[in-house]
This record gives structure tokens, sequence and C-alpha cells, in this order.
């Protein structure tokens, strides 16, 4: 095929542009030391490389997760050491308050330091992380968890649960439920809140509390006052007489102990104690059916909704079986001082346990942490593998492309200069 000097210089010149297109892609690459990104330069490369790439902001979001959920965990570890702290001094001041050395300035002194240390321990409750969020409220983040009102410290969390993706198949929580952590304490009367046991323990330390007692045993029989409330109440007790114990109950409110008096005299057969009126009409008169030798006892009071009351009054009975001396402030056991001790101790065993939980936690979650790096190290190396350029190599196409551009180039120039008239001689 003939070819005019037109189309030679066209094609030459377009031969020469793509050449110098690939030396300067070429040299950019030198340059920047990876390899051409675009797909048309190496299509099964750049699949490759975008599916590693995809990878690694996925393991990179996960290793964003980890570190939050390190950095709350963290801080709900540091809460809880704080209040194993607290819990460790109310321990201490309940064994003080259940001394008999213990005089009432010295209770009251207690009670005030119990009651800076209940506001601590809300304080806490209610702490927050780095971005602000609640540690113990559950999914609601902005407001305060536990709230202290008139009837005690009201838990306002939703029991949520904030979890967050560590990898391609697990979830981890970021924290534990507050509910849990504040208001389960197991003990001897089921799940009670901490704060309610913390309250117990400050009404056990009152300065009237050498006066109060869970139980009352006396010769001859005893004079029991009941004191419900306007709202009717399901009181029990246990009554013990010659016969033996029964837990008596009844429907109580204010002015009407009748159905306790019944509930007391339907018992008779298994206590040997039958119960009368007293002329006051709010007091029973309880007595051993076997004679005045015998002793009368009653404890384990209790009120269903719970009272932190005293919720009786008790005295011993004269010759003629009548009211006589000083009367008795009648309490639940729950309240005695010597039961805030295994109450305190549960509290604190709790809380033990709770950062046992968080730092089963924090383990798996530096094991995970872990196991993510060692995956970004793999895949760093991987996408070395199809971004770095090979230097050596790219400097040889180079300097051979520089070398076939120059000598082209040359060929181009010496055909040009020839003519028609050149070949014609």
């Amino acid at each position: 095929m003939t070819l005019g000097t037109s189309l030679f210089s066209t094609m030459s010149v377009r031969a020469f542009s793509r050449l110098n297109a690939d030396i300067s892609q070429l040299q950019t690459d030198i340059s920047s030391g990876k390899n051409d990104p675009r797909a048309s330069a190496d299509p099964v490369r750049a699949m490759r490389l975008s599916v590693a790439q995809e990878q690694t902001a996925s393991l990179d979001r996960f290793s964003s997760n980890l570190t939050r959920v390190g950095s709350r965990l963290d801080q709900s570890d540091a809460t809880l050491a704080e209040l194993n702290s607290i819990m460790h001094r109310f321990t201490e001041i309940a064994l003080r308050g259940a001394s008999a050395s213990t005089v009432p300035a010295e209770r009251e002194t207690l009670r005030i330091e119990a009651a800076e240390l209940r506001s601590a321990m809300i304080d806490l409750a209610n702490g927050r992380d780095a971005m602000g969020r609640t540690l113990f409220g559950g999914f609601g983040t902005e407001t305060a968890p536990f709230v202290d009102t008139p009837e005690g410290v009201q838990y306002a969390g939703d029991r949520g649960q904030h979890m967050l993706r560590v990898s391609e198949s697990m979830t981890m929580p970021t924290g534990l439920d507050g509910g849990a952590v504040f208001m389960g304490v197991e003990g001897a009367d089921g799940r009670r809140p901490v704060f309610d046991i913390i309250d117990d323990l400050m009404f056990s330390l009152r300065s009237d509390a050498t006066s109060r007692r869970a139980e009352q045993t006396a010769t001859g029989g005893l004079a029991v006052r009941p004191q419900p409330t306007r709202d009717p109440e399901t009181w029990s007790m246990t009554v013990t007489g010659p016969s033996g114990s029964a837990v008596v109950a009844a429907e109580l409110a204010e002015g009407i102990p009748d159905p306790l008096l019944d509930a007391i005299n339907a018992q008779s057969a298994a206590t040997g104690v039958t119960a009368a009126l007293h002329g006051d009409g709010q007091t029973l008169i309880l007595s051993p059916v076997t004679g005045p030798a015998d002793a009368v006892s009653v404890s384990d009071l209790h009120t269903e909704p719970d009272r932190r009351a005293v919720l009786a009054q008790g005295w011993s009975l004269d010759g003629a079986g009548l009211p006589a001396g000083t009367a008795t402030d009648l309490i639940p056991q729950r309240l005695a001082t010597t039961a805030q001790i295994d109450s305190i101790g549960a509290a604190s065993s709790h809380f033990a346990d709770q950062r046992a939980q968080v730092g089963a936690l924090g383990d798996v979650a530096a094991r995970q942490a872990a196991a993510i790096e060692n995956r970004q190290v793999l895949l760093q190396q991987a996408v070395a593998g199809l971004e770095d350029l090979d230097i050596a190599k790219a400097v040889t196409e180079l300097q051979s492309l520089l070398l076939t551009r120059d000598a082209a180039q040359q060929s181009f120039a010496r055909i040009s200069q020839n003519s028609l008239f050149d070949y014609l001689r």
C-alpha cells in the first residue's frame, strides 16, 4: 500500500503522542511509587484492589468501633472501682452502726457520712462517657437515668444495651445494663435496688435506733399496737408461743386492727397464743393459753408494700394483763442494725461481680482488637502488592520507551527530509 507524506506525518504524530503519554504515565507512576490505578491498565488487578480496599474500610470501621467499646468499658470499670471503694466504706459504717458501744451522736455522724456517700453513688450512676452519653442509661443517653425522689432513687433508663459490630459476625455491648447494676442486688429478700439497701442503712443509723427491735419476747404475754397507714396493707408477722410458731397475715388499715386479731386467734392451736383487744381499741393483748409462766414473742414483721418505718409498738404485760413499762418500737427484720451488715455485704459482692463482667468484656474487646489488627496488617501487605510499583522494572521500561521514542523521532526526521525529487534523481 502506498503512503502519502501527509498520512505518514499524521500517523507518526499520533504514534509519538501515544508514546509520550505512556512515558508520562510511567514517570508519574515512578514518582508516586504506585501502579496505574485505572482499570484499563490492568482489569484483574483493579478488581482485586477494589475488593481489598473495601475490606480495609470495613476493618477500619471495626477497629474504630472496638476503640469506642474499649473506651466505654474502661470508664465503666473506673466507675465500678469507685463504687466498690464506696461500698467498702459502707461496710465499715454498717459494722460500726451495729456495735452496742456506738453512742447516738456517733450514729448521727455516721448517718451524715452515709448520706454524702449515697449522693456520690448517684453521681457515679449518672456518669457519662467521653461523648457525653450516659454509661448506665440504656438507649436514653441524654437524661440522667437515676433520679432521687422522696420515695427513693428511681431508675429512668430503658434497660437497653448499646451494641457495636466489631467483625463481620460479631457484635459487642459497650457497657452494662444500669438496671442490672444498680437495681438488682440479690439478697435474702430477693432482688433489691442498692439505693434501697443504703436507705435502710441510713434508717438504722438514726439516733433513736437503740430503742427499735426486729422482735420482742416477754413472759406472760405481749401487748402489740400495729401502726398501719390509711391505705390498706397486707401485714404478716411470726407469732411464737408455748405450742410453737406460725406466720399470721391480714389486711390492715389505720384504726382497724380486727383482721390481725382474727388471724392470730385462727393460729392459736399452732402457737398456744390468743389475742384480745385492749380497751383503747387499737392494742392487741397476746396471752399464752398455758398461763403467765410461758413466753410470747412476735418477729418478722412485714408489710406489702414495704415500709421503711416503725410498724408497731410492743409492751410486756403486768400482773393484770395490761401493757406496762416503756414501749419498744418494732421494725422489719431487714431494718435491724445487724441485718445491714449482710445487706451491704451482698451489695459489695454484687458490684464486684459487675466489675468482673466488665473486665471479661474488656478482655474480649482486646482480643478482638488484636485479631482485627493482624487482619489489617495482612490486608495492607496484599494492597501494597497490588498498588506498589516495581521501580526497577518501571525504570527499565521507561528507558526502553525513551530509547524507542528517540529512535523513532530520528527515523521520522530522516525520512521527512527526503522529497519526491530526491527519489527521481
